[in-house]
């Protein structure tokens, strides 16, 4: 019984202590709402101190991988523009009783399947023989041929880079067999072939194997996508401009293959990313390419680490677009904001708000950034405004204007990152992953996703920990 009452006692005196909570509210409001507006100064006692805690951030290895596709219509166009007419003369005949003159009598034919290559060429024979007439006198007769010769290599990458092929005469066709008469009788002639073979074999074989180490310059694609990556990418905004700077630390490179008329290969290549703000990076030179590595297996794609500054400036232009024109309160307890003044408290963003209305002056709030995965964007949670002083004004802020702004502001304060944030929208149109690195070799690429990290307030900006995923492609065509 004694516990009832005491329950009974417990409510009376809750509901008494909301009711004269409520009644005072009200009390407040109604003195406030004497005058139409108030001039507020927080900035002497409730503006949060500007102060940045030290941090060190390492971004993880940045990895890209280019695949690179050559097409072997290509190599054979190179091959056949590099080698044309004569390949060998002999106008002697007083020595071997032969005369000689051999031309290429077509386009080289090439094809290219796993790690071989086979080469046809087409030859084009004229030879004048002299022979001996029962030791007493001599005739000579002027005899053409046509043959194709094969040839076949196996392709591999070198420690520098370039091509090793090592080709070898396999065999040889007729495509027009000769024969000559002397005296009355038939004779065949096809000796005559072995000898321009046989002298001619380490030429032929030289003539292939430079053909492809001119259409496949691998050498020259890893000096050229090695330097390239180095070179500083403008990311170019209204109010300032930034770089984005790539520092490999290794680079790798496929087997090369041949597959259905193309020539794959492909180079993976790690490294550190900077972003500096501002004027261009130094140059401290190009790093030297180091030696090729092998790797058989390659993942597709590639993945950018960095930590991207927003400068405060930017946040500020940003944040005032979303909330200018927004109606903070109810009915004559309205105010507006007109300007947006943010920095770094700590481990929080400060916002200050110039803001007109009810109340004109200074409002400060305090909030944690973070990444939302599913908007791409930054915004912030636990939205916090509090006044120190007691004053009726001050009281009625936190009644009326306090909940809504932490609403709204929560809401509102975005930064995009996938459309309209400096960075992502300016890597997308870099020349790095759209340009033509050299005659006939070209890149395509684009950015397929974009995931946030870590946030850390500084005193240039917020900083954001990103991972830019997408890919690229080198042809040669």
């Amino acid at each position: 019984m004694r516990t009832s009452f005491t329950l009974l006692i417990c409510l009376l005196f809750c509901n008494a202590v909301a009711a004269e909570t409520k009644q005072d509210s009200i009390n407040i409001i109604n003195q406030v709402d004497q005058n139409p507006s108030y001039v507020i100064d927080t900035d002497t006692t409730n503006k949060p101190e500007e102060s940045y805690s030290d941090f060190t951030y390492t971004p993880p290895i940045s990895k890209f991988n280019v695949p690179l596709e050559i097409d072997v219509q290509s190599v054979q166009s190179t091959i056949n523009k590099s080698f044309n007419g004569l390949i060998y003369e002999d106008r002697v005949i007083e020595d071997d009783s032969l005369k000689l003159r051999v031309w290429k009598n077509g386009d080289f034919k090439i094809k290219f399947d796993a790690d071989s290559l086979t080469a046809e060429i087409p030859i084009k024979i004229w030879a004048v023989k002299r022979f001996s007439i029962a030791g007493l006198t001599y005739t000579d007769r002027e005899v053409e041929a046509q043959i194709t010769v094969t040839l076949s290599s196996k392709v591999q990458i070198s420690k520098s880079w370039g091509i090793l092929s090592k080709s070898k005469v396999v065999n040889y066709k007729w495509n027009r067999k000769p024969t000559t008469r002397v005296a009355g009788i038939e004779i065949p002639i096809t000796y005559i072939v072995d000898k321009v073979i046989r002298d001619n074999k380490r030429k032929l074989e030289q003539m292939v194997d430079n053909g492809i180490k001119n259409g496949v310059p691998t050498q020259t694609y890893a000096n050229d996508l090695w330097a390239q990556i180095q070179q500083p990418i403008p990311v170019a905004v209204d109010s300032y401009q930034a770089y984005i700077r790539l520092r490999p630390t290794n680079i790798l490179m496929m087997p090369i293959r041949g597959e259905k008329g193309i020539i794959k290969t492909g180079f993976g290549i790690e490294c550190q990313v900077d972003i500096t703000v501002g004027s261009i990076p130094t140059k401290n030179g190009i790093t030297p390419l180091p030696q090729c590595r092998l790797n058989s297996r390659m993942e597709p794609g590639w993945n950018l680490n960095l930590l991207a500054n927003i400068p405060y400036s930017t946040i500020d232009t940003l944040a005032i677009q979303n909330l200018r024109g927004e109606a903070f309160g109810e009915g004559k307890h309205t105010i507006y904001v007109d300007k947006v003044n943010t920095y770094g408290s700590d481990d929080k963003l400060a916002i200050g708000l110039s803001v007109h209305g009810f109340i004109n002056g200074n409002i400060y709030l305090t909030g944690v950034p973070y990444y939302d995965k599913k908007d791409v964007a930054i915004k912030l949670k636990d939205v916090s405004y509090s006044l120190k002083t007691r004053n009726i004004l001050h009281r009625a802020i936190n009644l009326v204007i306090k909940p809504i702004l932490k609403n709204k502001i929560e809401k509102k304060f975005e930064l995009e990152m996938k459309d309209n944030f400096y960075l992502i929208e300016q890597m997308g149109q870099a020349e790095i992953l759209n340009s033509q690195w050299a005659e006939n070799v070209y890149t395509t690429g684009k950015i397929t996703n974009v995931e946030g990290g870590d946030i850390y307030i500084t005193k240039t900006g917020v900083q954001a920990a990103l991972r830019i995923d997408g890919i690229l492609n080198v042809l040669y065509k």
